[in-house]
């Protein structure tokens, strides 16, 4: 079992994280922490499987991954 953490960004649209992404992560032994602005993104981030979803526009990122034990 991994102990990484992958960061994906939703970037402007969904499509900049191809659900495989998320997929590929977790099925690595991954966690997955993904970002994005705005609740539609991290609803959507989370409905693809991301352990931990940021919404940038109204979280602290840098807080959020700190208290889920960083990232690689």
């Amino acid at each position: 079992m991994s102990s990484v953490t992958v960061v994906l960004s939703l970037a402007a649209r969904i499509a900049a994280l191809p659900p495989t992404s998320v997929a590929m992560a977790k099925a690595a032994g991954a966690k997955v922490i993904a970002t994005g602005r705005g609740a539609d993104k991290k609803a959507k981030a989370l409905e693809l499987g991301a352990d931990i979803a940021v919404d940038t526009k109204t979280e602290d990122f840098a807080e959020i991954v700190k208290a889920a034990g960083g990232a690689d």
